[in-house]
């Protein structure tokens, strides 16, 4: 069977070099994910928000009411760096009135927050939504965690949009051809190995770490079919997330 992350490769994969941007990215979530709508904020607690795409008018608005009411499950997400599950926005007036008065007829269905982070590392945020509110199960969870994974490798493997505010970006945000082939490297680990992002990112790192080599060698060897990896391979040496 074929997981949600192999899946959702695939949808990235159909978007033409150059092409795919953010608003593809929460269009091939909504494809792959048992949800309504999707948008991505990057920016993390200590510095600006930045709306960066959506899949449709409600779901950019919800974002932009985030950004200027400061509070909502997003926010929250990149401070705790751990997703908030809100099954029914109806009810959150108590824990973000600010936001919830803002949304006012949006404020209903559910919403579900991940931060965008490797280690150390936070991005931003993927905003899941849902039209009616419906509590999140734990296999879908256990998807949209792996889904949020790749997209925080796609974001940190490009450039940031010319009309982005560089501040939100917080100096992770910086072209390096380098990342962009460890990115698909991982992709195609994610597809031989049938785990989640980061298992598969950890893989290519230990297999670096244990012969000796730049992660980057190891990711064009993969890449070029040099080097495949195997279910049954020997357990490489543990790596710190």
């Amino acid at each position: 069977m074929t997981s949600t992350a192999q899946q959702f490769m695939a949808a990235l994969a159909e978007y033409p070099d150059g092409t795919l941007g953010p608003q593809e990215l929460c269009v091939s979530c909504v494809k792959v994910l048992p949800v309504d709508g999707a948008a991505l904020t990057i920016g993390t607690a200590s510095t600006t928000w930045e709306p960066l795409g959506a899949t449709d008018e409600t779901a950019a608005r919800i974002e932009a009411h985030q950004a200027v009411a400061g509070e909502g499950p997003a926010i929250d997400a990149a401070e705790r760096g751990g997703p908030v599950l809100v099954g029914d926005l109806s009810t959150q007036f108590d824990r973000w009135p600010g936001f919830r008065s803002a949304l006012g007829p949006d404020a209903h269905g559910a919403m579900f927050a991940f931060p965008l982070q490797i280690g150390a590392i936070a991005v931003g945020v993927l905003d899941l939504y849902r039209n009616e509110p419906v509590p999140i199960e734990p296999d879908e969870l256990t998807a949209m965690l792996a889904v949020a994974d790749i997209v925080t490798m796609v974001l940190m493997s490009r450039p940031p949009p010319q009309d982005v505010d560089t501040n939100a970006t917080d100096a992770w945000w910086t072209p390096s051809p380098s990342s962009s082939e460890i990115h698909q490297a991982t992709g195609m680990v994610i597809a031989q190995l049938a785990v989640p992002p980061r298992v598969a990112y950890l893989r290519l790192r230990a297999y670096a770490f244990a012969h000796d080599r730049p992660l980057t060698e190891v990711a064009r060897d993969v890449i070029e079919r040099r080097l495949r990896f195997e279910p049954d391979e020997e357990p490489l040496p543990e790596l710190a997330d």
